[in-house]
């Protein structure tokens, strides 16, 4: 799932669609969830993410004050990630609880969280859009944002999301 990308574009999740999708991971159902920014994207809580993620113990909260546009993030090695992953972020919102998947290279924010349930049952969450959307390259220059001209930083998107997409399709 990834949140609307402009809040024009902002459709509230439906109480049946919170209900089936918390009823799908509770039933061995996986979830990749994408929640952007508030200050340019998506009003938390007319969208409802939260309504379905804290029943996993994940929170999304208010916006990070403060980040360098075009800042970047990292993966952990982990059982989804094979070794440190670099990924654009730019902008975001904070991310609470779960298991830490990969943090903000400016002050160590947690940029996605997951939590795995004994039934096979996965969620992940990320607290912007940037990775899913391949945002990515390999010339990307940190620190850096000259709006749309703007060569994200952040050289391993494709490999992040295939190491994610991998994990959350193995039993």
């Amino acid at each position: 799932m990834i949140s609307p990308l402009a809040r024009s574009t902002q459709k509230p999740i439906l109480p049946e669609e919170k209900s089936a999708i918390i009823s799908f991971i509770k039933n061995g159902g996986r979830v990749l969830m994408f929640v952007d920014e508030e200050e340019y994207r998506v009003i938390l809580k007319e969208y409802g993410a939260n309504d379905i993620t804290k029943v996993f113990g994940i929170e999304l909260g208010e916006d990070i004050e403060g980040l360098p546009g075009n800042c970047g993030a990292v993966s952990f090695e982990n059982e989804i990630f094979g070794g440190r992953r670099e990924i654009p972020y730019s902008g975001s919102r904070r991310v609470k609880g779960g298991i830490p998947a990969a943090v903000c290279m400016e002050g160590g924010w947690m940029h996605s969280s997951y939590v795995k349930l004994e039934n096979g049952g996965k969620l992940f969450v990320a607290g912007e859009t940037m990775v899913a959307l391949l945002m990515g390259y390999p010339d990307g220059e940190r620190n850096t944002h000259d709006g749309m001209k703007t060569r994200w930083w952040g050289k391993d998107s494709h490999l992040f999301m295939k190491e994610l997409i991998s994990w959350a399709n193995k039993d």
